[in-house]
């Protein structure tokens, strides 16, 4: 069977009785043949297809939907007939695999059918922002639930406050919350607040290179520590978490804002342990050299592996060659603590 045979069939798709048996051999046609149709010959089965799908069982629709899932040129109108199809077994597969939808197709699916279909979308590998903003708003616990752990799931701010709002009487929600590795820091903090001890535990055990930190904020709660609300300069502040330059866990909580942090995060960390402006550490930290860098981090005390995890946020920034990270210890190491004090004394005068 070639794919001129398709033509009888077109001819023949609205006989009833036959369409099963028809779908499943053009289903087999393009199978076999999908990667080397050309953008007509995918749209001729596309039109086959639709016209096979009308009023079929929806074991036939399901077993279809199984098939065209993980091909990327599946015929695309066919594709997103099933992913709109009611009943989910039709449209699951779709919706968990299928690139022909695009996120626009993907919110659309969300905001008309069910809950099942979004925590079918839930699971794709990859969701953007824009998608997980809807599913976030419109879900309920189980699909917050697989949202929050997809690791292919992008956030927006406001999805992630969202998510920890939700997360306050939802545990399970709050660590798989907590141990993404996108978490903003302020969010973290959220949840280690209003955390319970067994939930603060799992959150210790998600990173334990910040267990320092993690008890930090479980003594802060002790302590009624006021509530952070991120915004301007001023705001950029609250962000390091009440950071003091005295405080011992500075240095790891620094680490974890290099690695999971936002620039603003990292900038106002960096600001209030050195004592320097805001604006002087967003400049240092966009500079191509690293100089200053190094000098407000030998000023402050900060050891290598801290600097090292700046560093390398710099270069994921592109701010920097990732290369120059590991040749900068050398520079380092040379760099007497109070020659650093002296020259960032001479920035604070100017």
């Amino acid at each position: 069977m070639g794919v001129a045979d398709l033509n009888p069939i077109h001819a023949m798709a609205s006989g009833a009785d036959r369409r099963p048996e028809m779908l499943r051999h053009v289903t087999d046609l393009f199978i076999v043949s999908a990667d080397r149709l050309s953008d007509g010959e995918v749209a001729l089965f596309d039109d086959v297809l639709n016209r096979l799908i009308v009023d079929i069982e929806i074991a036939a629709k399901a077993l279809l939907a199984m098939r065209l899932a993980p091909i990327a040129n599946a015929p695309p109108r066919t594709v997103c007939k099933l992913a709109f199809d009611d009943a989910i077994e039709v449209a699951g597969p779709i919706l968990i695999q299928s690139e022909r939808l695009d996120d626009a197709a993907l919110i659309e699916a969300a905001t008309k059918k069910g809950q099942a279909h979004m925590l079918a979308i839930a699971q794709r590998r990859v969701l953007g922002e824009s998608v997980t903003d809807v599913l976030v708003a419109c879900g309920d616990k189980q699909v917050l639930l697989r949202t929050a752990q997809n690791r292919g799931a992008k956030f927006s701010d406001a999805a992630f406050d969202r998510l920890a709002e939700k997360s306050d009487d939802d545990e399970g929600l709050a660590v798989s919350l907590g141990s993404r590795d996108d978490v903003p820091p302020r969010i973290f903090r959220h949840l280690l607040q209003r955390a319970s001890d067994h939930v603060r535990t799992k959150l210790e055990a998600a990173y334990p290179d910040h267990a320092k930190m993690v008890r930090q904020v479980v003594s802060e709660v002790a302590g009624r520590i006021e509530s952070e609300e991120l915004g301007g300069p001023s705001d950029h502040a609250d962000a390091a978490g009440g950071l003091d330059k005295r405080a011992a866990d500075a240095a790891s909580y620094l680490a974890y804002l290099a690695r999971h942090g936002s620039f603003a995060d990292l900038s106002a960390a960096l600001a209030r342990i050195s004592g320097m402006s805001l604006v002087f550490v967003e400049s240092a930290l966009k500079q191509r050299r690293s100089d200053t860098i190094l000098l407000l981090a030998k000023a402050s005390g900060l050891a290598w592996p801290i600097v090292k995890a700046i560093l390398s946020f710099r270069a994921r920034l592109g701010f920097m060659p990732l290369k120059e990270v590991e040749l900068s210890l050398f520079s380092y190491e040379r760099i007497l603590p109070e020659t650093a004090e002296k020259i960032l004394h001479f920035y604070r005068a100017r």
